[in-house]
């Protein structure tokens, strides 16, 4: 398998001064609409970038009506946050805070591609979230 954790891009996005950069899904479709929009408006002052996260029930292994459900519990267990920066302020905002959110076997354990790993894999995985979190949560405050 793949030894290294993917790049993070709407960060890299971020990082290269881009008008609008956020993140959505679509299992929270208004918050992925007025996203859309604010995109829309950025992209005529310049770059905008939304990265959307869309479950695949056939290529992870989950049954196609727990497609809203494993879209939800990825916002709520934190692995797929929401948030939007714009370069405008500089300011990164959480459009979805999730303060307490659910296990990572509550969200991966649902889908059949992961349903394999083992004690220690689901903590590197909890770890990286818990990672990515502080430091989105360390932009948020700058």
């Amino acid at each position: 398998g793949k030894t290294r954790d993917a790049k993070y891009l709407p960060i890299i996005m971020m990082m290269h001064n881009c008008e609008y950069v956020a993140t959505a899904s679509t299992s929270f479709m208004d918050d992925y609409y007025e996203k859309l929009d604010k995109a829309y408006e950025a992209s005529k002052k310049g770059m905008a970038y939304l990265h959307v996260f869309s479950p695949c029930p056939t290529g992870w292994r989950f049954p196609p009506e727990k497609l809203i459900e494993v879209g939800r519990k990825a916002v709520e267990s934190n692995i797929v946050p929401l948030w939007e920066y714009t370069n405008a302020t500089k300011k990164l905002e959480f459009t979805h805070p999730v303060d307490d959110p659910v296990s990572i076997k509550e969200y991966l354990f649902l889908i059949g591609k992961y349903k394999h790993l083992d004690e220690s894999q689901l903590e590197f995985i909890e770890q990286n979230r818990d990672r990515r979190i502080e430091m989105l949560k360390n932009i948020s405050n700058s």
